[in-house]
This record gives C-alpha cells, structure tokens and sequence, in this order.
C-alpha cells in the first residue's frame, strides 16, 4: 500500500505534522487515532519489562502498541533499549563482557520482533558511572 492509500488521522492529519503519543501499561484508548498519528509503547519496549527474568521474554505490552501502528499504517517509535534506572535487577551480577553481550541480545531481540522500527531510543537516563 502506498502512501497516497493511507488514510490521514490524528489532529496533525493533512499538515505533515508528527504528533505521537504512548500506549499506556493500560492499554489502548478507544480514542487514540482521532488525535495521534504515531505510536510509542510507553514501559512496553524496556528491557526491564521485556526480560525481567534473564533469558526469558515477555512482548505483551510492546507488541500492543506496534500492532497498534502497523493496523493504522502509523509511525512506531520503539522506546527505549537503555534505561538507567529500568533495567532488569539481573544485570547488576554481570561483568562488562557479560553486560555487552545480553544488552546486544535484547537489542538483536528487539529488532528481529519489530522489522518496521521508524524511530528508536536508544538511550534514556544512562547509569552513573562508579
């Protein structure tokens, strides 16, 4: 489908305007294409939400909100791979090897599930430094 097929929605609609908004850990308003053109999954997409327990992943609330954007033929923004202070309690036991290798999983991870990615945050808040 082409972008002349699509139909225009949200309050910027017709003014090539983004104007997005998050989906909520309450799901999705009945309201949400009548006023944004752009989805973001609010806690969905975190690794602290997504891996809570290491090696096991959990999409729920992420695939949610990209499904959300791909039915409505809407920007996804994929929020956020690095959270300094939500990141899955697990990781605080790695050595800087181990941490580089699970954090490129979840990206890896992350990037095989959602193909259509139009804007990512990579990062938000980074740890401190010791």
């Amino acid at each position: 489908m082409g972008t002349e097929d699509r139909e225009v929605r949200g309050l910027s609609s017709g003014k090539g305007k983004y104007l997005g908004n998050v989906v909520r850990d309450q799901g999705i308003e009945p309201t949400f294409t009548d006023y944004w053109n752009g989805v973001t999954s609010g806690n969905g997409g975190k690794w602290q939400t997504v891996e809570r327990t290491r090696d096991v992943m959990s999409w729920t609330r992420g695939d949610e909100a990209y499904k959300l954007a791909k039915d409505n033929h809407l920007p996804y923004r994929y929020h956020t791979f690095a959270w300094g202070s939500q990141y899955p309690d697990w990781i605080k036991t790695l050595d800087p090897a181990e941490f580089q290798e699970e954090m490129e999983e979840f990206i890896a991870a992350a990037a095989n599930r959602y193909a259509y990615i139009d804007q990512i945050d990579v990062i938000n808040e980074a740890l401190p430094r010791h």
